[in-house]
């Protein structure tokens, strides 16, 4: 009997987790289809940049934390293939320069004197930045794997003959593509919470302001939302939703 109660309690336990996960993730959802029917695709971006802004202004407020903001040709070299994730990730803390840059740096070369070497980091002030270029460059995969989707959903939908269009057969389209964005969005989630873990112990550990933390995960979460309205507007232009 005592058995019995402690598997039902754990299943009930269980429950309540998988509820509790099951409303967040509704809440979410809801909070992006609110927006989407509130603010015009236009205003959404507006409200994705501000985002993204408040963000650059928490790390630029941290004098501890050296990262630069990724530039449209790396971000396009990363779409492309040309770079890979952990070279962006080198270039915007500083430990991994353009070819080309490097190349000018050298000492006597074309008559160019070497740049001014930078105060050596703490392993703190590292190890923080490479965190948050970490953070960065998740937010590029995450971005370009979501517009590589909507424009294969775009193509999909102009491949359907205009007779063909039936709603049921465009709810097949779009729950498929929904389908893959969620399955991406976990996988997302799973790397920022690590990223996150990992920024805190840091932080923890060296007596810094968790409030670092707090804004990249809030902005996080408040960008997928964002993200989510944007697309969910484009789609229903389209008769896909």
């Amino acid at each position: 009997m005592k058995r019995r109660t402690k598997l039902l309690c754990g299943a009930a336990a269980l429950l309540a987790v998988l509820l509790a996960g099951l409303a967040l993730w509704q809440r979410e959802n809801l909070k992006a289809v609110s927006a989407a029917v509130k603010y015009s695709s236009e205003e959404l971006e507006e409200k994705l940049a501000d985002n993204q802004q408040r963000i650059q202004e928490a790390v630029t407020a941290a004098p501890e934390i050296s990262v630069r903001d990724v530039t449209e040709e790396e971000r396009q070299a990363l779409r492309d293939g040309a770079l890979t994730r952990e070279e962006l990730a080198g270039r915007l803390v500083g430990t991994e320069q353009p070819a080309a840059a490097a190349q000018g740096s050298q000492s006597g070369e074309n008559g160019t004197a070497p740049a001014a070497e930078t105060p050596a980091e703490s392993g703190y002030e590292k190890a923080l930045s490479a965190l948050i270029a970490e953070v960065y460059v998740l937010r590029e995969e995450y971005t370009a794997a979501l517009d590589d989707m909507y424009d294969a959903a775009k193509a999909d939908y102009r491949a359907i003959p205009p007779e063909k269009r039936t709603n049921s057969e465009l709810m097949k389209l779009a729950s498929g593509y929904l389908s893959k964005a969620s399955q991406l969005e976990k996988e997302c989630d799973r790397k920022m919470d690590a990223i996150i873990a990992d920024l805190e112990q840091l932080i923890r550990d060296n007596g810094g302001d968790m409030s670092l933390a707090d804004t990249v995960f809030d902005t996080y979460v408040n960008e997928k939302s964002l993200k989510k309205a944007w697309y969910m507007s484009k789609l229903e232009k389209r008769g896909l939703i």
